[in-house]
């Protein structure tokens, strides 16, 4: 009778590396989030700048 507790063992280790791989998906899904939201915050700060820039330009003539 051994073997039942190390089947339930098993059957919690699965169970527990099944949660562990849902997790890192949604971190992944979180991390491509991030750059994805990283880069249009980027671009628009690049946009705004030239924006800046282009009205000082403007205001200089």
């Amino acid at each position: 009778m051994k073997t039942k507790p190390a089947i339930q063992e098993n059957i919690d280790l699965n169970e527990l590396s099944k949660e562990a791989l849902q997790i890192i998906d949604i971190l992944d899904r979180i991390e491509n989030h991030t750059i994805e939201l990283r880069r249009k915050i980027m671009e628009e700060l690049k946009q705004s700048a030239d924006s800046s820039r282009t009205h000082l330009k403007l205001d200089n003539v």
